[in-house]
């Protein structure tokens, strides 16, 4: 019985808003900032190192390497795709919305940039918003520490459900292949393999107690790239190892079967 009735409600998986989406920087050349495509020619990620630490405000650290394969300095506009999150700026983070990301920190070359351009955020999600900073790329190797703050919303429709995204595909715009990258989502507590839904893509992570990590070599970003992690939230997640603990022992009262029917019913359905 406790099986099919995990079974049960981990089938019933849609894809509603997502709880958290993050992005890569790209050079960019979109409507008001001029871009040569020489100067995207001549800068290379080499690799990058992402930190993602699961709360309800989330903290994500990035390190990417540069190389700039010219003799001369670069100026180029670096930036962060906000359209991808539907994102609010820091001068409106008592709006609500589906994500927040706030306390950007960008530090190139040890050097701490303030970002130039701040999305509107009464400009339609559809079109494309991006924050930006306006950098000198050395010639040869360049390294861009980001960080941000993240406050998630809950999913839509199925409360026990948490999504995370993470876009790689905006690492195309650089230079050739990225020799390797690393994403790794922290979580406070051990996260169980039967936890993770079986739509999380791509395959091939690898799970390090109370982490997930993706590790990629040599390659060119594609959306067939961008993480998306699909979990039971811890708190439900704790529930159900009760139920089923409860419901593995024999007899098994009638008021607890009554009580785990009740619960995992509540986990299929959402007010609204």
């Amino acid at each position: 019985m406790t099986k099919n009735i995990v079974f049960f409600v981990a089938a019933f998986v849609i894809s509603g808003s997502s709880s958290i989406i993050y992005a890569d920087i790209a050079p960019t050349r979109y409507k008001g900032w001029t871009l040569s495509p020489r100067f995207e020619a001549s800068v290379r990620m080499t690799s990058e190192v992402v930190d993602i630490y699961w709360g309800n405000v989330c903290k994500v650290k990035a390190v990417f390497n540069l190389v700039n394969y010219s003799d001369s300095v670069i100026p180029l506009k670096i930036g962060f795709p906000v359209n991808l999150t539907y994102l609010k700026t820091r001068r409106s983070i008592q709006q609500d919305s589906i994500n927040k990301i706030y306390d950007f920190i960008f530090i190139l070359n040890d050097d701490s940039l303030t970002e130039t351009d701040i999305p509107d955020s009464k400009i339609d999600h559809s079109e494309e918003q991006w924050y930006g900073w306006d950098c000198t790329i050395q010639p040869g190797p360049n390294v861009i520490h980001l960080s941000y703050s993240v406050k998630t919303s809950p999913t839509y429709a199925y409360v026990w459900q948490r999504n995370l995204y993470y876009v790689l595909h905006t690492g195309k715009f650089w230079q050739g292949k990225i020799d390797s990258a690393v994403v790794t989502v922290h979580f406070p507590q051990k996260i169980k393999i039967d936890q993770i839904l079986s739509e999380t893509t791509p395959l091939g992570f690898e799970t390090r107690d109370n982490s997930i990590v993706w590790q990629f070599k040599s390659f060119e970003p594609t959306d067939n790239h961008n993480i998306h992690l699909q979990i039971i939230s811890f708190d439900i997640y704790q529930k159900m190892l009760e139920f089923r603990t409860a419901l593995s022992n024999q007899p098994v009262k009638t008021k607890t079967k009554l009580d785990a029917a009740i619960f995992y019913a509540s986990l299929t359905f959402a007010k609204g």
